[in-house]
């Protein structure tokens, strides 16, 4: 799940995350909400890992992760750089018109006919020729 999150992230632009959530005419704050933790995810990860390293530098033993209460060391920083991290999006949304209202037809995603050639072709190439031959008899 967590790979295909990555992969989620990295192809895709986050404007075009939003534009395919409101496709599926999902409310705009559940929009918003699922956009923002999908991107959210893999920072979270790397700033723990950085953490966990900085921690270690400090004598930290990370197979003491096991007991939960050992998890302050690491969970304390993450928590506000989240935090803060959360407080600029909020801000940079607010600026730029965003609140989480759902709106008309004009979010929606329309495919044509080219976006119908691409996943025909997608198609092809992923069925193989050595496939088609088969399909074929």
């Amino acid at each position: 799940m967590v790979l295909a999150d990555l992969l989620v992230v990295k192809l895709t632009s986050f404007s075009n995350m939003i534009l395919s959530l409101r496709s599926l005419r999902l409310p705009g704050r559940l929009v918003l909400f699922v956009s923002a933790l999908v991107s959210m995810l893999p920072n979270i990860f790397g700033m723990a890992l950085r953490v966990i390293e900085v921690q270690r530098c400090r004598g930290f033993v990370a197979k003491k992760l096991i007991n939960p209460k050992n998890f302050l060391p690491l969970f304390i920083p993450v928590f506000l750089a989240q935090m803060r991290r959360s407080a600029d999006l909020a801000l940079s949304l607010e600026l730029r018109g965003v609140n989480g209202a759902t709106y008309g037809r004009g979010g929606c995603l329309h495919l044509g006919w080219g976006d119908g050639v691409f996943v025909a072709a997608a198609l092809l190439l992923w069925i193989g020729p050595f496939q088609w031959s088969l399909v074929l008899q």
